[in-house]
């Protein structure tokens, strides 16, 4: 799950990390089909806006940054590196974040950099580095077994990847994470698969009711969604590598995580 930076290389990559992303963000294009305008972007002098779907247990824990989890605190690092006094959480849903269909300055909200969300949205450097895992009722059937059922939330690379290793035929697709999770419990669904840190997340939360089956390998980069040419990536890309490179981010998910819990066993082909 770990994004590594070792430490005879982080303070040698440092400068060029912040360079690139500063380099990035300036030569963005202006607009795209569909972009929400850049005009929209907040006061950069006031709070960092940071979108976000909501719940989402083990990176935000509440509904404010500062009720803690891994991208809220991500959230408050970000600001005070760039100055802006305090964080303001916009919930908005996964689909429309993906699009840049957001009135913010950034969206934390576990999205993995995709060519094709890269086509509509611009990427700070990744944060995080995951696997997706399969999520079940501990006393539930076995999702291998003929006939089970899988949960997805609509617009996610779970949903992608479950097609491909599964199916089209088992796949049951919900609005959201939550309700994924809501059909898991009560027994629509027989798995859920979903980002490993979110799935032991959940399952931690279920007071014994769900567990993490196994995983998929993936490998999936965690990055920060910006809205393509909106005023303020330059400085919001900067802030975001220099945490990386620091060494802020790997303490931030040490802090949330527990450390690195190592990756789970491999669940599907």
């Amino acid at each position: 799950m770990r994004l590594r930076w070792p430490g005879p290389v982080r303070a040698a990559v440092a400068a060029a990390v912040v360079a690139s992303a500063v380099t990035v963000a300036l030569a963005l294009p202006a607009a795209v089909p569909g972009a929400v305008p850049a005009g929209a972007t907040t006061d950069p002098d006031g709070p960092l806006r940071v979108a976000t779907e909501l719940p989402a247990p083990g990176f935000w824990n509440g509904k404010g940054a500062a009720d803690g989890g891994f991208e809220a605190d991500l959230a408050q690092a970000l600001a005070a590196r760039l100055g802006r006094p305090g964080v303001v959480v916009v919930p908005v849903p996964f689909d429309r974040i993906v699009r840049g269909r957001f009135a913010a300055d950034l969206a934390l909200a576990q999205v993995t950099i995709t060519p094709a969300r890269a086509r509509v949205v611009d990427f700070g450097v990744p944060y995080l580095t995951v696997d997706q895992g399969v999520l079940v009722r501990r006393d539930g059937p076995d999702p291998r077994a003929p006939g089970a059922r899988w949960g997805v939330a609509r617009a996610t690379t779970g949903a992608t990847t479950v097609r491909t290793v599964v199916g089209p035929d088992r796949i049951r697709t919900y609005p959201s994470a939550a309700k994924a999770f809501a059909a898991l419990r009560r027994g629509a669904v027989d798995a859920v698969l979903i980002d490993v840190p979110i799935a032991r997340a959940v399952a931690a939360e279920s007071g014994g009711g769900l567990t993490v089956a196994g995983g998929v390998p993936t490998g999936e980069r965690y990055g920060a969604v910006l809205r393509r040419g909106a005023p303020g990536n330059a400085a919001v890309a900067a802030a975001l590598a220099a945490l990386v490179a620091d060494g802020t981010v790997a303490r931030l998910e040490a802090a949330a995580f527990g450390g690195d819990p190592g990756p789970v066993p491999r669940f599907l082909p």
